[in-house]
């Protein structure tokens, strides 16, 4: 039997590649033109894979990792009959590769295969099975005889749903395989992994390349097809530690942490005001699990820099929220400098935006802006932004005083962001709405400084 794989124009392919470890009936002899599949960096990846063992590969963001990875379990499902999983973090984060492999298999098989789109499953005409899985509880994930698994940003799993629920499932056939692909995310276990690989422990293998003598991980600028203005681009957005995890794919030791202490050495006792801000978070429930509706007091200066006036948190029940926020604009409207309220449009925040536009003095109501961020960026992500311009000491911090009682509370909880989505951090979540909503005019502020 022989599958075929075509390219996105859907012309036949039939350069041959065989995978030689399977040696029974079940063979598939499968045809794909790899070189136009993958890029050179891709390809050595390819060519090394490790058919009977573990493979760790810690890649920039834009490397490709997910491309290379759906082409790998395809083929070895179409090659291999068996059960095949392809785990992340979280469940929507396997969207996007589901619908990717989808299109891949129907295209590959010519419609042969089944795809069962609640459960997430592909089933081929040769019996095997890919199916997706998160890792949000690891248990879960336990499963009798895998003969492949994809481990999708496997640096943001837990190490037992690997060590307890994936690893003994690969136990069973002496030819089981694993990919993990990550960018990093701290010395974790992923690191561990990628650390023996290196050492050349047998049943793992790291990927990588050789620079100037020296293993190395492959970066985002090893991907051709990448914008290296984007990569750039973040450049100047991410703080430089984060840049080289995020793209040149180092494994720092801080294990993640957005914000580090020198950020907050940008103080002084006050600024020259050109506009004001408040930037809100509101909280979705009021109960002792909930997070705090937060505010965050920004003035712009007249030299682009924000500086961060006033932060106040509280947890109010909805009337009670609304009344807050009029008492807030008044207080800090006292010079007619204000220019924009600004709650994130999701959650209760719609409703928040609504009530004051319609029921809120007309003072008060032009200032109300419903924000929606660009992009469907995590909290890390925007994480990330705020501490790129902290770095870059485009955001000021008042001076410790009495006044202030706000301010150490407020540097322990940006201290403590990871962008996970399960924290309540609602200080950092106002803030980084905050900076994402200034950050052209902040931008602009750092290249004219920079001229």
């Amino acid at each position: 039997m022989v599958s075929r794989m075509t390219s996105e124009k859907g012309k036949m392919i039939t350069n041959q590649i065989t995978n030689n470890y399977y040696e029974d009936e079940n063979v598939i002899t499968v045809e794909f033109d790899y070189k136009r599949i993958f890029h050179p960096a891709q390809l050595s990846i390819w060519k090394l894979f490790l058919w009977t063992g573990i493979n760790v590969a810690a890649c920039g963001r834009r490397f490709g990792k997910s491309v290379l990875a759906i082409h790998v379990i395809l083929i070895g499902a179409l090659s291999k009959v068996g059960k095949y999983y392809w785990v992340t973090p979280k469940y929507s984060h396997g969207n996007t590769p589901f619908n990717e492999l989808k299109t891949l298999a129907i295209l590959t098989t010519e419609g042969t295969c089944k795809i069962n789109e609640t459960d997430r499953r592909i089933s081929l005409s040769n019996g095997s099975i890919i199916e997706f899985k998160s890792a949000d509880s690891p248990q879960d994930l336990r499963s009798d005889g895998l003969r492949g698994l994809v481990i999708d940003e496997a640096a943001k799993i837990k190490k037992e749903a690997w060590t307890d629920a994936l690893m003994p499932s690969l136990t069973d056939f002496k030819d089981s395989w694993c990919l993990m692909i990550s960018t990093p995310l701290g010395r974790n276990w992923f690191w561990e992994l990628w650390e023996e690989g290196k050492l050349g422990k047998a049943d793992i293998r790291t990927h990588g390349k050789m620079v100037d003598g020296v293993f190395t991980n492959f970066t985002s600028f090893d991907n051709p097809y990448a914008s290296k203005a984007k990569i750039m681009l973040d450049k100047i957005r991410m703080p430089e530690r984060i840049f080289q995890q995020e793209h040149l794919a180092f494994f720092l030791t801080d294990n993640g942490i957005v914000f580090i202490r020198e950020y907050f050495n940008n103080r002084v006792e006050k600024a020259d005001v050109y506009k004001r801000f408040i930037s809100l978070d509101t909280a979705s429930t009021v109960n002792k699990e909930s997070a705090y509706s937060a505010a965050v007091v920004g003035e712009l200066t007249f030299d682009m820099k924000l500086f961060v006036r006033f932060v106040e948190r509280k947890k109010l029940e909805f009337v009670q929220l609304q009344y807050w926020i009029e008492e807030l604009t008044e207080r800090w409207n006292y010079d007619g400098l204000l220019d924009r309220l600004i709650i994130e449009y999701a959650s209760s925040g719609i409703s928040t935006v609504q009530s004051l536009k319609a029921t809120a003095k007309p003072e008060i109501a032009k200032l109300v802006y419903g924000f929606v961020p660009q992009g469907k960026g995590s909290k890390y992500t925007r994480g990330l932004q705020t501490a790129a311009f902290m770095e870059k000491q485009c955001v000021l911090l008042p001076l410790y005083s009495p006044e202030n009682k706000w301010l150490a509370p407020y540097e322990d909880e940006l201290l403590g962001f990871t962008g996970d989505d399960k924290e309540f951090k609602d200080q950092a979540d106002a803030t980084n709405q905050l900076v994402i909503f200034l950050s052209s005019a902040l931008t602009d502020g750092l290249r004219h400084r920079a001229n």
